[in-house]
């Protein structure tokens, strides 16, 4: 649920965790995946940031 973009904080309720913190704790693995994701997202949108620049 974390990678399809669910808050964690609804996602800790759903598993029953008493906090987020628990929830990122044991899903960590996850979380380095979307971060990873953040930046290639990230990427993208510079890049084409750059080119509307120069046209």
């Amino acid at each position: 649920m974390l990678r399809m973009g669910q808050n964690v904080k609804v996602v800790a309720d759903r598993l029953g965790h008493t906090n987020a913190a628990m929830t990122l704790n044991v899903y960590a693995h996850a979380t380095i995946d979307m971060q990873q994701e953040a930046v290639d997202h990230f990427e993208r949108i510079m890049k084409k940031s750059k080119a509307t620049k120069r046209a």
